[in-house]
């Protein structure tokens, strides 16, 4: 991946689990009106009887798996938000998790312009005036 700017938080804002899944083709098991539930896809996941492992919260966009040899294989984390869903079903880092969901949900950013140094209150001149 390129060295391009990447707006981590609007990726997040525009990327919902539910268009990443959908995106690799993942059909989960709604369980009621905000997660879903259905066999773990994650290229780390090497479990054979734990059907039922992985889950998706919609509304805190997050996911989860608990499976011994996923957590394990993942350093003991449980699971994450979109990002780190593509970052492990990709094998690459967060931020080029970011880049491909940026590009392939077509998701604009720019680099954030600095704040300008707010101006000194009256009365509190840097020459004491």
């Amino acid at each position: 991946m390129n060295r391009l700017w990447v707006d981590f938080r609007a990726v997040k804002a525009c990327v919902s689990m539910e268009m990443a899944l959908a995106n690799y083709g993942i059909m989960l098991r709604r369980l009621n009106g905000c997660h879903l539930r259905g066999r773990c896809p994650l290229p780390t996941h090497t479990s054979t009887y734990s059907a039922q492992s992985f889950i998706v919260n919609t509304r805190k966009n997050a996911w989860a798996c608990h499976s011994n040899s996923c957590v394990a294989a993942r350093g003991d984390r449980v699971g994450g938000n979109v990002l780190d869903f593509v970052a492990a079903m990709e094998s690459c880092s967060i931020r080029d998790a970011a880049l491909k969901l940026q590009e392939c949900f077509t998701i604009f950013s720019q680099p954030c312009a600095p704040s300008p140094s707010p101006a000194p209150a009256a009365g509190n001149q840097p020459d004491g005036t």
